[in-house]
């Protein structure tokens, strides 16, 4: 039988597993799994600079390990992992690597929807969170079909954010929040924690469990500032395309020492007056699956990258 795209290459391809590393997963699966894992990939630059290779083969190389930690996720029972693929602020890198990771985005993006039976056989669903017009129009396209064609599928999902920051993802929910009022259907004084987050972007995720950094910083970088009040973090000082199993089990392990603690901590914490209202729910995925069907049909244009403050 001849070996299928995503087993060779795709972002959802298999991996071998030692007997070791089988075992250790089976004993922590024992124990409190998070359900969604946020990832901030750093060092990609920083490890093709180590081996004297070019910067886009770094990135490459970033991606060749996105795959293998989504093995290793979907081994222990995540169910959900957002990356943090290309914040707004990477706009402002030169054009030449600003261009050769957008090109390798479209292409890896292109080799999804190319791999549709892969991604409808592990019920896997995409979605792109960013502002995407930004993003060059084929680049928009490409990303609006891979969410429309994927938005039913429910046992995995994989957010990818792409041209995002925390602060452009809030100013949009506050956005959207007074373009639902200005037409009746919230009033300002509903205004709360639940609504603004029913506006987000990951509007329809839960908030992420554990978030992991690599290569060393020490910071969150403008990524999930509204969803992470009570995710465990954990820093690794080990550049994104050297990152071992052992050092992603270890993260699992201190996530699961502090669960109960940040569990406890968490109940509660919306009160409950706090509570979506439904036509404003109704109103944001009719704004955005307008949007999706625009960029689909490629009836978007590119913000000229000038406009980014």
């Amino acid at each position: 039988m001849p070996m299928k795209k995503a087993d060779r290459e795709g972002l959802l391809r298999n991996y071998e597993l030692s007997w070791l590393q089988k075992t250790a997963m089976r004993i922590l699966a024992q124990g409190r799994i998070p359900q969604h894992v946020a990832l901030i990939m750093d060092g990609n630059r920083r490890y093709a600079k180590q081996v004297q290779r070019k910067t886009i083969d770094g990135h490459k190389e970033g991606f060749s390990k996105l795959s293998e930690v989504l093995f290793w996720c979907r081994e222990l029972g995540v169910t959900e992992v957002t990356v943090y693929a290309f914040s707004i602020e990477n706009f402002k890198r030169t054009k030449d690597e600003v261009d050769a990771l957008l090109d390798l985005a479209e292409e890896k993006f292109r080799d999804l929807l190319d791999d549709h039976e892969t991604l409808v056989e592990h019920q896997v669903c995409i979605r792109i969170l960013g502002n995407t017009s930004y993003l060059p129009v084929s680049l928009q396209q490409l990303c609006a079909e891979l969410m429309l064609k994927t938005k039913d599928h429910h046992k995995c999902f994989v957010n990818i954010a792409l041209s995002y920051t925390a602060r452009e993802e809030m100013c949009t929910a506050i956005e959207d929040l007074l373009a639902a009022a200005s037409e009746g259907l919230v009033k300002p004084r509903n205004f709360n924690e639940a609504l603004l987050s029913s506006a987000m972007y990951s509007k329809d995720s839960p908030d992420p469990d554990l978030l992991i950094r690599t290569s060393g910083e020490v910071r969150l970088s403008d990524f999930l500032l509204w969803q992470t009040g009570f995710t465990v973090v954990e820093f690794i000082p080990e550049l994104w395309p050297k990152l071992n199993i052992w050092q992603f089990l270890g993260a699992i392990l201190h996530y699961q020492w502090q669960a109960i603690q940040i569990v406890n901590c968490s109940q509660g914490f919306l009160s409950d007056n706090e509570i979506i209202h439904e036509d404003f729910d109704k109103f944001i995925e009719r704004r955005r699956l307008q949007k999706l069907r625009d960029a689909s049909l490629g009836n978007v244009e590119q913000k000229p990258i000038e406009d980014i403050q």
